[in-house]
C-alpha cells in the first residue's frame, strides 16, 4: 500500500445516514433548529468566556464516491442535515460539499471549482508556502494535541479555540475537562452517534462552565 490511498480504512468521524431528496427535506424543522442554535452561538460569542458544543454529522459518502455527482452529493448532505436535527448543538450544520470548502474556505476569500465527475477543489490563494500568512502552529491527525498546552496558552486571551473530539462520550468529557479553564472561549466539536448519549454529553460539557 506504499504510496497509495487506503480506501479500506474506516472514517472514525462518519455516521450512517439515508440520502434525502431535496423536495422532501423538512426545511421548516431545520429552520427552527438552526435559529435556536444561532441564538445560543451568538450568546457564546458575546461572552468573555464559555463553551459552545458543535455536534457534527459527517457523511462518508460526501467525501468518497458521492463527491463526483453534485445531485447525489446534495442528497447525502441533506441526509446528514436531517440526522443533525436529532442532536443538541450550539452551532447549526450547513451543506458541506467537501471538507468545508463551500463555507470555511470562502470565509478566507478562497474560491472553488467543481467539475463534473470530480471532487470540488479550491483555487490556490498562494503560489508558495512562504506566501502563506504565519498562523499559530498546530499539530493534527493522527495524534491529538496536548490539552494543557492549549489551555494555558489561550485562557484569558479572547482567542476562540476549536477542539475536535472524536471518541466515546466519556472520553470526550475527560478531554474537555483537561482543556477547559476559566477565561477560555472554547468550541468543542463532537461526533457522538447516539442522540440520548449526545444530549447527556452536551449538558455535562456546559455544566463545566456554569
Amino acid at each position: 500500500m506504499a504510496g497509495r490511498f487506503d480506501t479500506g480504512k474506516v472514517d472514525a468521524m462518519a455516521m450512517p445516514v439515508m440520502p434525502v431528496e431535496p423536495d422532501t427535506f423538512d426545511i421548516a424543522r431545520y429552520a427552527d433548529w438552526a435559529a435556536a442554535a444561532d441564538h445560543r452561538f451568538a450568546e457564546f460569542l458575546a461572552r468573555e468566556e464559555g463553551i459552545a458544543v458543535w455536534q457534527r454529522v459527517r457523511v462518508a459518502e460526501v467525501f468518497l464516491d458521492g463527491c463526483g455527482d453534485m445531485k447525489e452529493s446534495l442528497r447525502w448532505q441533506l441526509g446528514g442535515m436531517t440526522r443533525s436535527l436529532d442532536y443538541l448543538t450550539d452551532v447549526p450544520g450547513y451543506l458541506e460539499p467537501w471538507y468545508g470548502i463551500g463555507t470555511t474556505a470562502s470565509a478566507f476569500g478562497a474560491e472553488y471549482e467543481w467539475f463534473e465527475g470530480q471532487a470540488p477543489v479550491v483555487r490556490p490563494l498562494y503560489s508558495a508556502v512562504q506566501d502563506v500568512p504565519e498562523l499559530v502552529p498546530l499539530e493534527s491527525d493522527p495524534a491529538h494535541n496536548k490539552c494543557e498546552e492549549f489551555r494555558d496558552t489561550f485562557a484569558g486571551t479572547g482567542v476562540i479555540v476549536q477542539a475536535r473530539m472524536v471518541g466515546e462520550a466519556g472520553e470526550v468529557l475527560s478531554r474537555v475537562k483537561r482543556l477547559w479553564a476559566p477565561g477560555m472561549k472554547l468550541i468543542v466539536g463532537t461526533h457522538v452517534q447516539d442522540p440520548q448519549e449526545q444530549h447527556r454529553l452536551y449538558h455535562e460539557i456546559h455544566q463545566l462552565c456554569s
